[in-house]
């Protein structure tokens, strides 16, 4: 037996008390597997910078979701709107789409969430997030099912 007592938020004991582990099904199970990558090429006449995060979590609902929070991978501060960062987006979802196509991942599995993107207005390309997404949700499902993909 195991007796717990914590405080909720306005002070109050709360105790319970469980069968370690056998009364432990009632407990939620969060889970979230988080891949990124980044392209920072810093080279004269030809830079190039690109990437984001995704973060896969388990569905919250009947069907899961894809949502894109722009904000910035060093500041977590929105990102200013634009129509070339619309155009970058479009293609990480493209990218990440792809990976699930190609693995028979059903996307209404998961909750996905594209964030902490790095973004310059003259030295992102769209075709950085193609393969930022592809890459990051790659890894992010390699280490959710813990196994690489290629070995499937």
């Amino acid at each position: 037996m195991v007796h717990l007592q914590r405080r909720c938020a306005t002070g109050c004991a709360v105790k319970w008390t469980c069968r370690w582990p056998f009364d432990m099904d009632y407990l939620p199970t969060k889970m979230r597997s988080i891949g990124a990558s980044y392209l920072i090429r810093q080279t004269p006449g030809s830079e190039r910078i690109g990437g984001l995060r995704v973060t896969l979590r388990r569905r919250s609902g009947e069907v899961g979701t894809v949502t894109v929070e722009a904000t910035d991978w060093r500041t977590e501060a929105a990102v200013e709107h634009s129509r070339q960062l619309d155009a970058c987006v479009a293609e990480a979802l493209r990218g990440v789409r792809e990976v699930g196509e190609q693995n028979g991942i059903p996307m209404d599995e998961f909750d996905v969430v594209l964030s902490h993107f790095i973004y310059h207005a003259s030295d992102s390309a769209p075709f950085c997030y193609y393969q930022a997404g592809k890459s990051a949700f790659r890894s992010a499902l390699e280490a959710w099912r813990t196994r690489d993909l290629s070995a499937e």
